[in-house]
């Protein structure tokens, strides 16, 4: 065993701020897994079993709103019940306002998914709030271009879930939201059709409720209109995902004037009855959990990263300390407390810790993704196209930076492994390859699978045209351009536009140099200087540019 090494560590963990906020009774704690669904809960086996199982089954309704859904998730997601409102209290991602209870909560971060709730039985509303944000997750993963009114609508119509009577029941009337609209006596589609989440940001309560209130209105009015309507719902959502305007789209889709519209929802809104969808359980798949101890320093590592994913740095790594005081050789708590060590800048301490996760056989994927990062950022080495490296001398991969790229890679890859359907685990490790001299065709299927998972993130596919230009592929960073970008990101796409070009000067401006035709070289990495916008990239082909410069005039 490495002694200086140890003591170092045993001095850097003793040095830690003292742990605060122990949560009581780390021994009442269990997991309950059922096939997609891992819950974390104090509030005992039978309560835990009692919400994995209802929310399996929530994502089984969801399911049939279109047979191509995809439900399982890109990142993990992790559950958390709190038996009561104390339990709950020092979890919550925000302070609750005078008259504001905090019952459930959802976050989502590329690391992971964080679902946060009350399960005390005297606060059933807790469950409506985690259907709501689930079923808004669900949305992201499948239409992320979907306008606000269907995405909120769905949410709060789907957030009505319930299990009665041996059915699973969807569509029960929203009280809020009728008496919204029976209290205004009239509605402006336009307005909830065009609004857009930044648009939303600027509500006042007033405008507020009627997004809600009417988006929740239509949809039910929609899923609840029969086999026509379903469909007509789909042509509209194609419409919109094509790039066409939200309220024209509507208004082919569904044959529909926005001024009849506005007349049908408020007959609707006033109506005795509204339709429900009662899905009997025996026509959904079978749901069975199982359930397991804690051993409290992974109830400790595991609320550490719901804290350090709600911003509350601090006391994640109390928590992070508190795992290693019960076990000082748990590997994911040490990489948890070295994570947070990077992002408080203390970077040699990072090191140490980081070093000792792996050293005790780190397992955590989420543990082997934070080393990555931590090696990407600590690297000094810029990303590189093949034309960049062969005009940018000196920027290839060696000695120390060399070995940590590939420590990188090979610990993005083996968060992968650990989590095969962790999508961030995938992106990273395609990313990684566009540093330095790594082979751009072994990240490209991992980066491709990224890009597949997260449609929500367009800067991917920018990282895959980089990467097919570093293997020297123009007409497959082409082809990612247009298929991938042009129509979901018009700005990334400029600029992947842009990096072709410059690809294409670099790389005649190398086989310039190898043919010893400096002028031409030089004229050629000029044009790229002219045309790079990044500020970084510019600096360092202008200096490669002087250098030229000074090789030409001693010729």
């Amino acid at each position: 065993m490495d002694l200086p090494r140890v003591a170092l560590a045993a001095a850097l963990l003793a040095a830690a701020p003292a742990a605060r906020g122990q949560p009581a009774d780390l021994e009442t704690w269990v997991v309950v897994r059922t096939p997609s669904i891992s819950l974390m809960t104090d509030a005992g086996v039978e309560r835990g079993s009692e919400i994995a199982v209802s929310l399996e089954r929530f994502r089984a309704v969801f399911a049939q709103l279109a047979p191509e859904l995809e439900l399982s998730s890109p990142a993990p997601i992790k559950l958390f019940a709190f038996r009561d409102a104390a339990s709950f209290a020092p979890y919550k991602a925000r302070r609750e306002g005078r008259g504001v209870q905090i019952l459930g909560q959802f976050l989502s971060h590329a690391d992971g998914n964080y679902l946060t709730l009350n399960a005390d039985p005297g606060h059933p509303a807790a469950r409506a709030v985690i259907y709501h944000e689930f079923a808004h997750y669900l949305v992201r993963n499948n239409f992320p271009r979907v306008p606000l009114w269907f995405n909120e609508g769905l949410a709060e119509y789907y957030g009505t879930f319930a299990i009665e009577d041996g059915a699973a029941v969807i569509g029960r009337p929203v009280e809020r939201h009728l008496a919204w609209l029976r209290r205004r006596g009239r509605i402006d589609p336009a307005a909830v059709l065009g609004a857009s989440s930044a648009s939303a940001r600027g509500h006042d309560a007033e405008q507020a409720g009627e997004l809600y209130a009417v988006s929740w209105l239509l949809v039910h009015h929609l899923l609840s209109g029969g086999v026509e309507r379903l469909d007509q719902t789909a042509a509209y959502l194609g419409r919109v995902a094509a790039g066409e305007d939200s309220e024209e789209a509507f208004v082919e889709a569904f044959d529909l004037r926005l001024s009849t519209l506005a007349e049908t929802l408020l007959d609707y809104a006033r109506g005795e009855r509204f339709a429900t969808a009662a899905i009997p359980l025996d026509r959904l798949p079978p749901v069975t959990a199982e359930s397991a101890a804690m051993a409290p320093a992974e109830v400790l590592f595991q609320l550490g990263d719901l804290l350090l994913h709600s911003g509350r740095r601090e006391a994640a790594a109390a928590h992070f300390q508190l795992a290693l005081d019960h076990r000082p050789e748990d590997p994911a708590a040490h990489a948890g407390l070295a994570w947070v060590r990077h992002l408080d800048g203390r970077l040699a301490e990072a090191e140490v810790l980081f070093d000792d996760a792996r050293r005790l056989g780190l397992r955590d994927p989420l543990g082997w993704l934070w080393y990555g990062r931590h090696l990407l950022a600590t690297l000094d080495l810029e990303p590189a196209t093949a034309g960049e490296l062969a005009v940018l001398a000196g920027d290839g991969e060696a000695g120390d930076r060399g070995a940590r790229a590939a420590r990188a890679r090979d610990a993005f890859r083996r968060a992968v492994e650990l989590a095969p359907d962790f999508a961030e685990a995938h992106a990273m490790l395609g990313y990684a390859h566009l540093f330095g001299a790594a082979r751009p065709a072994d990240g490209i299927p991992s980066l491709a699978h990224a890009v597949a998972r997260l449609p929500s993130r367009p800067e991917l596919v920018l990282f895959l045209v980089e990467l097919h230009l570093k293997a020297g592929d123009v007409a497959g960073a082409e082809g990612w351009i247009a298929r991938g970008l042009a129509r979901r990101s018009p700005e990334l796409a400029a600029r992947a536009r842009e990096e072709v070009e410059r690809f294409t000067l670099l790389e005649a401006a190398r086989k310039a140099l190898d043919d010893g035709r400096i002028d031409d070289a030089l004229a050629l990495v000029d044009r790229a200087v002219e045309l790079t916008s990044d500020p970084q990239l510019r600096r360092r082909l202008a200096a490669r540019l002087a250098a030229l410069q000074q090789l030409a005039g001693e010729r």
